[in-house]
C-alpha cells in the first residue's frame, strides 16, 4: 500500500464512511433532494 504523506501542519480529515452514511441517511429521511428534483420537473405553465 502506498504511503500518503501530509504536511505536518495539515489537519486530518473528519470525513469518513460513517459521516457520508449519516449525511446520506439525513438527506433521504428529509427528502431534500427529492423536493428539489420535483420542483425542477414541474414546468407547467398556468
Amino acid at each position: 500500500m502506498p504511503i500518503i504523506r501530509q504536511r505536518p501542519d495539515s489537519e486530518p480529515s473528519t470525513i469518513n464512511e460513517k459521516t457520508i452514511a449519516d449525511f446520506t441517511r439525513v438527506v433521504e429521511q428529509t427528502g431534500i433532494l427529492k423536493q428539489s428534483a420535483e420542483a425542477e420537473l414541474d414546468t407547467t405553465d398556468d
